[in-house]
């Protein structure tokens, strides 16, 4: 888990644990105050690079707003094999806590998104159940030419569950890989695991693809491990 909330924060009072449906900070993660100028550093990190400047252009004022912010509330950490997806409730609500505490906007870094204040509310926690696909990013990146797309995932960390590479996708079958990976990321997500080699079978879908495991932590597209799918070249 790494999120940072933005915002002007004066004293915190009582996390009301059946308002925000959170019992505060799960076991293994800690939330910390930084506070600027004595930390700029650390501020000035998440506001910085192509995340912010996409946040930036298409909320300026927001991004204003929290370029100015005099706090950041730092919540990261790890979460050791759970039983549940308990602790991720527990973060929904602290996050949605601390926006009405004063917070303006919280970065994920583990999918590089912004979201103001409002939209974690109505989006994340109002409808009071846990969405895995919103909290993982899709993203897509021209291959050669003639060898298709690659889409892949960031996000799946958070649920202690490998991202998802498919590699190769032609023209005309984006449609059919996007609908592939929202399953990967629903069924891991709530307690699947992928067996090394395992075939797919996917109405629509070519035969011959299948699923191997590489990559770690340090891998800088994914910051985790992956599942490797190979669309089949003679599609």
């Amino acid at each position: 888990m790494l999120y940072a909330v933005f915002g002007d924060f004066d004293e915190l009072g009582p996390l009301h644990a059946k308002a925000y449906r959170s019992e505060g900070p799960p076991h293994g993660v800690e939330l910390t105050s930084y506070v600027g100028p004595e930390r700029r550093d650390v501020l000035d990190g998440f506001r910085s690079g192509w995340a912010w400047d996409r946040f930036a252009t298409d909320s300026p004022e927001l991004a204003a707003a929290v370029a100015g912010a005099p706090r950041c509330l730092l919540l990261r950490g790890v979460v050791t094999d759970p039983g549940t997806l308990d602790y991720f409730r527990d973060v929904i609500g602290l996050i949605a806590y601390l926006n009405d505490a004063g917070g303006l906007a919280v970065y994920d870094a583990q999918i590089l998104r912004w979201w103001s204040a409002e939209e974690w509310r109505e989006a994340v926690f109002a409808r009071g159940d846990l969405r895995p696909s919103q909290h993982v990013a899709i993203s897509f990146t021209d291959d050669d030419a003639d060898r298709g797309r690659w889409y892949h995932t960031r996000g799946m960390r958070k649920f202690g569950r490998p991202d998802l590479s498919v590699t190769h996708v032609p023209e005309g079958m984006d449609d059919g890989a996007i609908d592939l990976i929202v399953r990967f990321i629903e069924f891991q997500a709530l307690g699947g695991h992928v067996s090394e080699g395992q075939e797919i079978r996917v109405a629509g879908l070519p035969p011959g693809l299948q699923c191997r495991h590489a990559g770690d932590a340090e891998d800088v597209d994914f910051n985790n491990s992956h599942i490797e799918i190979a669309w089949p070249e003679s599609t």
